[in-house]
């Protein structure tokens, strides 16, 4: 009986702790003002998401341009790659006939072939010079392309002349 009464003591006075948070917390929450803005409506959510979307597409648009420019750059370097390759097998098979044939080149020959060597990576330079300019140009027909096509959509409907002091309709 008695540790009954001790465990229901015990249940009480937890009882009353619990009470006593309670009661603060309420006070708490009666002290906190509800907030100034009203709920988010549904078409103002929907603006929002529209908002989101648009970003999100130029985003990826702007994403599959810098894709489109890795792609050709790839292919710029494969095709830059053969070039070599084909020009290195092309000077082994000289070398090949060169020392299986005797060596019947002038000395000026051979330096002509070496100046064209020595051209071919000046001209890779310059053209990797000009790639920025070039991707700039193509922004730049982009820009003048589409307002052409504003202003050529803007000339289809023209307004229909009017008498001063009248609107239209």
């Amino acid at each position: 009986e008695n540790k009954v009464k001790m465990e229901l003591k015990g249940i009480r006075d937890a009882m009353v702790s619990m009470d006593g948070r309670l009661d603060q917390i309420l006070t708490q929450l009666d002290g906190i003002e509800p907030p100034a803005e009203a709920p988010l409506d549904s078409e103002h959510v929907g603006q929002l998401l529209s908002k989101i979307e648009q970003q999100w597409g130029s985003e990826i648009r702007c994403l599959k341009e810098e894709l489109h420019q890795t792609i050709l750059a790839h292919n710029h370097n494969a095709d830059l790659i053969k070039h070599h390759k084909d020009t290195i097998d092309n000077l082994r098979e000289r070398c090949a006939r060169m020392q299986g044939g005797g060596a019947t080149r002038t000395a000026a020959e051979i330096q002509a072939q070496l100046s064209r060597l020595d051209a071919l990576p000046k001209q890779q330079q310059t053209q990797r010079k000009m790639e920025p300019l070039l991707e700039r140009l193509a922004a730049l027909e982009r820009k003048v392309a589409a307002a052409a096509a504003a202003r050529s959509a803007a000339w289809r409907y023209p307004m229909p002349m009017m008498p001063p002091g009248m609107r239209p309709p």
